[in-house]
């Protein structure tokens, strides 16, 4: 396969995506270069004739907006962003910076190749059109400067002006299908825009004579909007919040004056609060495209802060029902460290509540007879294979002192994704001593029995003897339940 006659540069920190992405595209372009962040980026771009940037958005220091920002002072290159997630915000920016296009991650070479095919293509008519300009102009130029002198030339110039001139209107309607393509992706843009699952609005803010935020007016609001609303767009285009909510600037979580600081300075923001016309929690990011307006996207979280409430009430009743009961429990995270443990645990090892949590390990506290076991099984729960939720162990006090305990167990994941072991051990020394005393007493008494028995049996096979003997000697027999037996 030909290689793209065009010079490409990535910016990429990461090495993992650099490797992959050269990979894909050092053996399909003229000349590739690669930078780590958006600084390198411009000096190998101010170095060299770039015709196409494919950058990543989130860098270090400098993101790739910085640098397309720098690129776009002196340069109109194509440009295409890699990102993993196009949200609305960073497709607002793109669109002010004339990105030509995305990259989704995971990188798919696919598209990769579908995009460098492309702009290859768009980037050669380009340049073979600037060459025609060029060479029209040069052209030009020496005939004029020879018309005077030689008519025949005159007219040697002119039919080559003929075919340079079919040349440009080639050119022109090449340069009418790539505005019929600015307008399709126009369209494309837009139907996303219609189409997020985002509730997006772009507004206007309202000022006093006093230059301060007292309102905002809806300009256009996606689908997604005119369903959290549960109004229609031509109901909320050009009215004011207040128009639509009274009240609202009232509201304690003071919307009008949040958006407003956003849309007179600029600088963006991303908060969650509670809307109470609409009963509900939400997840909002507002920025400003230009002074005196803003765009915001909302997202739902009810039911996330719903369940977060709930969650503190259970972690509450927890605490409330282990804290003082007569069983030692807690917490271990999967690094084996103690991150909670009640009085009971604390009595145990004869250690203070923080004395246990500022331990290094859970481990310290098994002995020896035990650790192995132990240390397996937590290896399991770790891993996210089956483990043993109930066995014995022995637990080593300050003092040295070995404790046979019953350890019951289970787990949980909190919202973070972290996993803990919940432990319940009961100290069972005292009790398995008293069991293993009362086994050996009953064996000792089976024993006696077996022995009792024995010789009640050997008494009646004496008997026995004794009454067959007599019958023998025609004596009365001494025992008469024997003969009857």
């Amino acid at each position: 396969m030909d290689k793209f006659d065009i010079n490409v540069l990535y910016v990429e920190d990461d090495v993992l995506t650099q490797t992959f992405f050269s990979n894909i595209i050092t053996p399909i372009v003229a000349n590739f270069y690669m930078a780590s962040n958006a600084l390198e980026g411009l000096e190998i771009f101010n170095k060299h004739d770039i015709d196409l940037v494919i950058t990543d958005i989130i860098m270090p220091e400098y993101d790739g907006f910085y640098l397309v920002q720098e690129i776009r002072k002196t340069s109109k290159c194509k440009v295409i962003f890699v990102a993993a997630n196009n949200d609305s915000e960073t497709l607002m920016r793109a669109i002010d910076l004339q990105v030509e296009g995305f990259i989704a991650k995971p990188i798919s070479f696919k598209k990769v190749f579908e995009l460098l095919e492309k702009f290859s293509t768009v980037i050669q008519n380009e340049k073979q059109i600037e060459v025609y300009k060029n060479n029209l102009l040069n052209l030009v130029e020496d005939r004029t400067s020879e018309l005077t002198a030689l008519n025949e030339e005159y007219r040697a110039l002119n039919e080559e002006y003929i075919s340079q001139n079919e040349e440009l209107n080639e050119f022109n309607r090449k340069l009418e299908e790539s505005k019929e393509k600015i307008l399709k992706s126009e369209h494309k843009y837009r139907s996303l825009f219609e189409n997020m699952n985002e509730a997006f609005a772009f507004h206007k803010i309202i000022l006093d004579n006093n230059h301060h935020p007292i309102d905002y007016k809806f300009i256009d609001v996606n689908p997604a909007f005119e369903k959290m609303l549960k109004k229609k767009r031509i109901d909320v285009i050009d009215k004011t919040v207040c128009e639509i909510f009274p009240g609202i600037e009232n509201d304690p979580a003071n919307w009008i004056q949040k958006y407003g600081n956003v849309a007179l300075t600029g600088n963006p923001i991303a908060f969650e609060d509670f809307s109470i016309p609409l009963q509900k929690w939400y997840s909002i990011k507002a920025y400003s495209p230009k002074k005196n307006f803003f765009a915001a996207t909302f997202t739902d979280i009810t039911n996330r802060k719903l369940s977060e409430q709930n969650l503190k009430e259970s972690e509450a009743r927890f605490k409330a029902l282990s804290e003082y009961s007569h069983n030692a429990i807690c917490l271990v995270d999967e690094h084996a460290k103690i991150v909670w443990a009640n009085q009971s645990l604390a009595k145990m090892g004869q250690l203070t509540v923080e004395e246990l949590c500022n331990s290094e390990s859970f481990a310290q506290f098994i002995a020896p007879e035990s650790i192995e076991f132990v240390v397996s099984n937590f290896t399991k729960f770790v891993m996210g294979e089956e483990y043993e939720h109930h066995y014995s162990f022995y637990f080593i006090r300050t003092d040295g002192e070995m404790r046979l305990c019953e350890k019951y167990m289970t787990h949980y994941t909190d919202k973070n994704g972290s996993r803990f072991l919940v432990i319940s051990m009961l100290d069972v020394t005292e009790q398995r001593k008293n069991e293993a005393e009362k086994y050996a007493q009953l064996e000792e008494l089976q024993r006696w029995q077996k022995v009792t028995l024995g010789r009640e049996d050997r008494n009646m096979e004496l008997k026995k003897e004794v009454n067959e003997l007599l019958k023998r000697l025609n004596e009365p027999i001494r025992y008469k339940s024997q003969n009857e037996n």
